[in-house]
């Protein structure tokens, strides 16, 4: 189950992972809440910020996981 790019509150996550015995595992884009990687949003950082990028951070947090 992969959220948004925000925490989400536990509740109606909690449950269905409890019935369906699942892991609850949540991982913070970056650019987005507290994970900033940068100090600013200036051009040169941004070019830090894609969706490739974040398919290889979800690729790395799975990998990570699984081993």
């Amino acid at each position: 189950m992969l959220g948004d790019r925000k925490p989400k509150p536990l509740g109606e996550n909690a449950d269905w992972a409890k019935k369906n015995k699942a892991l609850i595992v949540s991982m913070e884009h970056r650019f987005y809440g507290k994970s900033q990687p940068l100090p600013d949003f200036s051009t040169e950082s941004l070019k830090f910020l894609s969706a490739e990028k974040a398919l290889n951070d979800l690729t790395n947090f799975l990998n990570h996981l699984i081993t």
